[in-house]
Protein backbone atom coordinates (compact mmCIF):
# COMPACT_ATOMS: atom_id res chain seq x y z
CA UNK A 1 0.00 0.00 0.00
CA UNK A 2 1.65 3.15 -1.11
CA UNK A 3 2.65 5.43 2.20
CA UNK A 4 2.00 9.37 2.38
CA UNK A 5 3.55 11.76 4.30
CA UNK A 6 0.09 11.92 5.98
CA UNK A 7 -0.40 9.12 6.78
CA UNK A 8 3.01 9.13 8.65
CA UNK A 9 1.67 12.14 10.27
CA UNK A 10 -0.90 10.24 11.32
CA UNK A 11 0.42 6.86 12.58
CA UNK A 12 2.78 9.10 15.14
CA UNK A 13 0.21 10.95 16.58
CA UNK A 14 -1.60 8.01 16.87
CA UNK A 15 1.19 6.65 18.63
CA UNK A 16 1.66 9.92 20.48
CA UNK A 17 -1.72 9.65 21.84
CA UNK A 18 -1.14 5.79 22.79
CA UNK A 19 2.05 6.16 24.76
CA UNK A 20 0.33 9.28 26.71
CA UNK A 21 -2.99 6.47 27.26
CA UNK A 22 0.27 4.32 28.49
CA UNK A 23 2.18 6.79 30.73
CA UNK A 24 -0.55 8.15 32.27
CA UNK A 25 -1.77 5.04 32.87
CA UNK A 26 1.28 4.18 35.18
CA UNK A 27 1.43 7.19 36.09
CA UNK A 28 -2.57 7.51 38.15
CA UNK A 29 -1.06 3.79 39.41
CA UNK A 30 2.06 5.20 40.76
CA UNK A 31 0.35 8.06 42.33
CA UNK A 32 -2.63 5.61 44.20
CA UNK A 33 0.34 3.67 45.36
CA UNK A 34 2.35 6.79 46.95
CA UNK A 35 -1.07 7.83 48.23
CA UNK A 36 -2.45 4.74 50.32
CA UNK A 37 1.26 3.85 51.21
CA UNK A 38 1.36 7.79 52.59
CA UNK A 39 -2.14 8.15 53.56
CA UNK A 40 -2.53 9.67 57.27
CA UNK A 41 -3.61 7.69 59.94
CA UNK A 42 -5.88 8.61 62.30
CA UNK A 43 -5.04 8.12 66.13
CA UNK A 44 -6.46 5.38 67.06
CA UNK A 45 -5.37 3.36 63.98
CA UNK A 46 -2.73 1.11 65.79
CA UNK A 47 -5.37 0.21 68.76
CA UNK A 48 -8.26 -1.12 66.29
CA UNK A 49 -5.15 -2.73 64.58
CA UNK A 50 -4.03 -4.44 67.66
CA UNK A 51 -7.29 -5.20 68.45
CA UNK A 52 -7.82 -7.60 65.58
CA UNK A 53 -4.46 -8.86 65.21
CA UNK A 54 -4.31 -9.79 69.03
CA UNK A 55 -8.37 -11.39 67.97
CA UNK A 56 -5.99 -13.51 65.13
CA UNK A 57 -3.45 -14.92 67.74
CA UNK A 58 -5.83 -15.69 70.61
CA UNK A 59 -8.11 -17.55 68.66
CA UNK A 60 -4.42 -19.65 67.12
CA UNK A 61 -2.19 -19.81 70.14
CA UNK A 62 -0.70 -23.09 69.26
CA UNK A 63 0.41 -21.54 65.89
CA UNK A 64 2.44 -18.32 67.11
CA UNK A 65 3.48 -19.85 69.77
CA UNK A 66 6.41 -21.60 67.34
CA UNK A 67 9.27 -18.50 66.69
CA UNK A 68 8.47 -18.28 63.17
CA UNK A 69 5.11 -17.43 62.99
CA UNK A 70 4.97 -15.14 65.86
CA UNK A 71 8.33 -13.53 64.53
CA UNK A 72 6.32 -13.09 61.34
CA UNK A 73 3.69 -11.58 63.12
CA UNK A 74 5.88 -9.00 65.42
CA UNK A 75 7.64 -8.26 61.90
CA UNK A 76 4.01 -6.93 60.24
CA UNK A 77 3.39 -5.09 63.66
CA UNK A 78 6.73 -3.36 63.44
CA UNK A 79 6.06 -1.75 60.44
CA UNK A 80 3.17 -0.37 61.69
CA UNK A 81 4.69 0.96 64.78
CA UNK A 82 3.92 -1.67 67.27
CA UNK A 83 6.06 -3.57 69.30
CA UNK A 84 5.65 -6.76 70.16
CA UNK A 85 6.97 -8.64 73.11
CA UNK A 86 6.82 -11.92 74.87
CA UNK A 87 6.65 -12.51 78.65
CA UNK A 88 6.81 -15.71 80.83
CA UNK A 89 3.54 -16.33 82.64
CA UNK A 90 5.37 -14.94 85.93
CA UNK A 91 6.15 -11.80 84.18
CA UNK A 92 9.40 -12.18 83.05
CA UNK A 93 10.31 -10.95 79.75
CA UNK A 94 11.56 -13.60 77.15
CA UNK A 95 11.50 -12.24 73.68
CA UNK A 96 12.61 -8.57 73.36
CA UNK A 97 14.63 -5.83 74.82
CA UNK A 98 11.82 -3.12 75.79
CA UNK A 99 9.61 -2.58 78.75
CA UNK A 100 11.01 -5.24 81.09
CA UNK A 101 9.80 -4.00 83.86
CA UNK A 102 6.30 -3.73 82.92
CA UNK A 103 4.51 -6.10 85.83
CA UNK A 104 7.29 -5.17 88.09
CA UNK A 105 5.58 -4.83 91.22
CA UNK A 106 2.67 -6.01 89.94
CA UNK A 107 0.32 -8.72 90.05
CA UNK A 108 0.10 -9.98 86.25
CA UNK A 109 -3.05 -11.74 86.33
CA UNK A 110 -4.97 -8.50 87.30
CA UNK A 111 -2.96 -7.27 84.02
CA UNK A 112 -4.69 -9.75 82.15
CA UNK A 113 -6.66 -8.79 78.73
CA UNK A 114 -6.11 -4.73 79.95
CA UNK A 115 -4.46 -1.82 78.94
CA UNK A 116 -2.13 -0.15 81.06
CA UNK A 117 -0.18 2.99 79.91
CA UNK A 118 3.81 2.27 80.24
CA UNK A 119 6.74 4.63 79.53
CA UNK A 120 4.82 6.57 76.41
CA UNK A 121 3.18 3.34 75.49
CA UNK A 122 0.22 2.27 76.00
CA UNK A 123 0.28 -1.85 76.39
CA UNK A 124 -2.28 -4.84 76.05
CA UNK A 125 -1.54 -8.03 77.81
CA UNK A 126 -3.13 -10.41 76.35
CA UNK A 127 -2.49 -14.21 78.20
CA UNK A 128 -1.63 -17.27 75.93
CA UNK A 129 -3.87 -20.15 76.78
CA UNK A 130 -3.66 -23.60 75.99
CA UNK A 131 -5.27 -26.63 77.30
CA UNK A 132 -6.79 -24.37 80.22
CA UNK A 133 -3.04 -23.28 81.24
CA UNK A 134 -1.23 -20.29 80.84
CA UNK A 135 2.02 -20.23 78.37
CA UNK A 136 2.90 -16.90 77.53
CA UNK A 137 1.85 -13.66 77.90
CA UNK A 138 2.03 -11.71 74.68
CA UNK A 139 2.04 -7.36 75.03
CA UNK A 140 1.41 -5.32 72.49
CA UNK A 141 2.81 -2.16 72.57
CA UNK A 142 1.44 1.33 70.41
CA UNK A 143 1.57 4.74 70.34
CA UNK A 144 -1.66 6.89 70.35
CA UNK A 145 -0.60 9.17 67.53
CA UNK A 146 -1.31 10.11 63.77
CA UNK A 147 1.39 9.04 60.95
CA UNK A 148 2.47 10.18 58.18
CA UNK A 149 1.44 13.74 58.69
CA UNK A 150 3.07 15.42 55.48
CA UNK A 151 0.69 12.96 53.76
CA UNK A 152 -1.56 15.91 52.37
CA UNK A 153 0.89 17.51 50.69
CA UNK A 154 2.02 14.20 49.05
CA UNK A 155 -1.27 13.90 47.96
CA UNK A 156 -1.90 17.00 46.84
CA UNK A 157 1.34 16.84 44.23
CA UNK A 158 0.31 13.07 43.19
CA UNK A 159 -3.04 14.09 42.69
CA UNK A 160 -2.36 17.39 40.51
CA UNK A 161 0.31 15.10 38.82
CA UNK A 162 -2.26 12.74 37.66
CA UNK A 163 -4.25 15.43 36.31
CA UNK A 164 -1.44 17.32 34.45
CA UNK A 165 0.54 14.35 33.23
CA UNK A 166 -1.72 13.76 30.12
CA UNK A 167 -0.68 17.34 28.54
CA UNK A 168 3.07 17.04 29.92
CA UNK A 169 3.16 13.48 28.24
CA UNK A 170 1.37 14.23 25.13
CA UNK A 171 3.56 17.41 24.50
CA UNK A 172 7.05 15.33 25.09
CA UNK A 173 5.76 12.36 23.00
CA UNK A 174 4.14 14.71 20.37
CA UNK A 175 7.42 16.77 20.00
CA UNK A 176 9.62 13.34 19.86
CA UNK A 177 8.05 11.83 17.13
CA UNK A 178 7.97 15.17 15.01
CA UNK A 179 11.61 15.36 15.49
CA UNK A 180 11.88 11.84 14.36
CA UNK A 181 9.65 12.71 10.76
CA UNK A 182 11.60 15.50 11.08
CA UNK A 183 15.03 13.70 10.60
CA UNK A 184 13.42 11.13 8.08
CA UNK A 185 12.47 14.05 5.62
CA UNK A 186 15.39 15.99 6.06
CA UNK A 187 17.86 13.56 5.11
CA UNK A 188 16.50 13.35 1.26
CA UNK A 189 15.58 17.00 1.18
CA UNK A 190 19.38 17.79 2.18
CA UNK A 191 19.89 15.18 -0.73
CA UNK A 192 18.22 16.95 -3.38
CA UNK A 193 19.08 19.94 -2.61
CA UNK A 194 22.73 19.04 -3.09
CA UNK A 195 21.97 17.13 -6.25
CA UNK A 196 20.37 20.64 -7.77
CA UNK A 197 23.32 22.04 -6.68
CA UNK A 198 25.37 19.84 -8.91
CA UNK A 199 23.06 20.41 -11.78
CA UNK A 200 23.52 23.88 -11.61
CA UNK A 201 27.38 23.54 -11.99
CA UNK A 202 26.72 20.98 -14.57
CA UNK A 203 28.23 18.24 -12.33
CA UNK A 204 25.78 15.23 -13.40
CA UNK A 205 27.70 12.45 -11.87
CA UNK A 206 25.59 11.95 -8.48
CA UNK A 207 23.36 9.31 -7.21
CA UNK A 208 20.33 9.44 -5.13
CA UNK A 209 19.92 6.86 -2.56
CA UNK A 210 16.80 7.74 -0.68
CA UNK A 211 14.04 5.43 -2.04
CA UNK A 212 10.39 5.39 -0.44
CA UNK A 213 6.81 5.21 -1.72
CA UNK A 214 5.64 8.38 -0.06
CA UNK A 215 5.72 12.17 -1.69
CA UNK A 216 9.71 12.64 -1.18
CA UNK A 217 10.43 9.24 -2.16
CA UNK A 218 8.07 9.98 -5.72
CA UNK A 219 9.65 13.61 -5.60
CA UNK A 220 13.52 11.55 -5.85
CA UNK A 221 12.45 8.99 -8.41
CA UNK A 222 11.38 12.55 -10.59
CA UNK A 223 15.03 14.16 -9.65
CA UNK A 224 16.96 10.88 -10.89
CA UNK A 225 14.41 10.62 -13.81
CA UNK A 226 15.46 14.17 -14.63
CA UNK A 227 19.31 13.83 -13.92
CA UNK A 228 19.43 10.99 -16.83
CA UNK A 229 17.26 12.46 -18.89
CA UNK A 230 19.81 15.98 -18.33
CA UNK A 231 22.74 13.66 -18.97
CA UNK A 232 21.17 12.16 -21.84
CA UNK A 233 20.70 15.29 -23.40
CA UNK A 234 23.87 17.02 -22.59
CA UNK A 235 26.18 13.90 -23.70
CA UNK A 236 24.12 14.61 -27.24
CA UNK A 237 25.21 18.12 -27.24
CA UNK A 238 28.82 16.94 -26.55
CA UNK A 239 28.55 14.38 -29.22
CA UNK A 240 27.08 17.19 -32.11
CA UNK A 241 29.09 20.04 -30.64
CA UNK A 242 32.41 17.94 -30.97
CA UNK A 243 31.16 16.97 -34.00
CA UNK A 244 30.91 20.46 -35.52
CA UNK A 245 34.03 21.74 -34.42
CA UNK A 246 36.42 19.19 -36.41
CA UNK A 247 33.54 20.34 -39.48
CA UNK A 248 34.86 23.83 -38.85
CA UNK A 249 38.41 23.09 -38.27
CA UNK A 250 38.53 20.95 -41.32
CA UNK A 251 37.25 23.84 -43.48
CA UNK A 252 39.37 26.20 -42.45
CA UNK A 253 42.23 23.91 -43.12
CA UNK A 254 41.07 23.37 -46.55
CA UNK A 255 39.97 26.88 -47.46
CA UNK A 256 43.40 28.07 -45.67
CA UNK A 257 45.77 26.69 -48.84
CA UNK A 258 44.49 28.13 -51.63
CA UNK A 259 43.43 31.09 -49.90
CA UNK A 260 47.34 31.01 -49.35
CA UNK A 261 48.49 30.41 -52.78
CA UNK A 262 45.76 32.84 -54.25
CA UNK A 263 47.85 35.30 -51.69
CA UNK A 264 51.34 34.68 -53.32
CA UNK A 265 50.17 34.77 -56.35
CA UNK A 266 48.85 38.70 -55.54
CA UNK A 267 52.02 39.21 -54.51
CA UNK A 268 53.76 38.67 -57.54
CA UNK A 269 51.70 40.63 -59.56
CA UNK A 270 52.18 43.30 -56.92
CA UNK A 271 56.13 43.11 -58.53
CA UNK A 272 55.09 43.52 -61.99
CA UNK A 273 55.27 47.48 -63.21
CA UNK A 274 53.51 46.90 -66.69
CA UNK A 275 50.39 46.65 -65.14
CA UNK A 276 47.68 48.85 -66.69
CA UNK A 277 45.77 50.75 -63.66
CA UNK A 278 42.32 48.37 -64.20
CA UNK A 279 45.23 45.38 -63.47
CA UNK A 280 45.96 47.00 -60.81
CA UNK A 281 42.34 47.60 -59.52
CA UNK A 282 41.76 44.41 -59.92
CA UNK A 283 45.01 42.88 -58.10
CA UNK A 284 44.05 45.39 -55.20
CA UNK A 285 40.20 44.09 -54.92
CA UNK A 286 42.15 40.17 -54.81
CA UNK A 287 44.53 41.46 -51.75
CA UNK A 288 41.52 42.94 -50.00
CA UNK A 289 39.42 40.26 -50.41
CA UNK A 290 42.21 37.55 -49.23
CA UNK A 291 42.34 39.77 -46.58
CA UNK A 292 38.41 38.94 -45.60
CA UNK A 293 39.31 35.65 -46.21
CA UNK A 294 41.95 35.03 -43.79
CA UNK A 295 40.19 36.94 -41.45
CA UNK A 296 37.01 34.54 -41.46
CA UNK A 297 39.53 31.59 -41.83
CA UNK A 298 40.87 32.84 -38.24
CA UNK A 299 37.26 33.12 -37.03
CA UNK A 300 36.21 29.49 -38.32
CA UNK A 301 39.40 28.33 -36.32
CA UNK A 302 38.62 30.26 -32.77
CA UNK A 303 35.29 28.41 -33.46
CA UNK A 304 35.88 25.33 -33.35
CA UNK A 305 37.39 25.45 -29.74
CA UNK A 306 34.58 27.45 -28.46
CA UNK A 307 32.18 24.77 -26.76
CA UNK A 308 29.01 26.98 -25.90
CA UNK A 309 27.69 27.11 -30.12
CA UNK A 310 26.08 30.42 -28.77
CA UNK A 311 29.06 32.39 -28.68
CA UNK A 312 29.55 31.86 -32.02
CA UNK A 313 28.19 35.07 -33.34
CA UNK A 314 30.18 37.14 -30.99
CA UNK A 315 33.39 35.15 -31.98
CA UNK A 316 32.58 35.75 -35.89
CA UNK A 317 31.39 38.97 -35.64
CA UNK A 318 34.94 40.23 -34.13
Amino acid sequence: MEQSIIKDIRRLYTKSILWTIIMTVITVIISLLVIFGTIERPANYNEKLIQKQSEIMKNHPSKYMKPSEFNKMKRYLEKNDVILNKYSPSGKLIDGSEFSGLFQGKNVIDMFNQIHFYKGYYHLVQPVVINHQIKEIWVYSYQIKSRNTVSRYIIFVFTALSFVSPIVYFILFSRYFINKLYRSIKEPLEELLNASNMIRTKDLEFSLSYNSNNEIGQLTQSFGQMQRELKKSLYENWRKDSEWAVMMSSLSHDLKTPATLIALSTEILNEVDELTPNQQSQVDIINRNITKVNNILKSMGHASNVKDPTLIDNVMSN
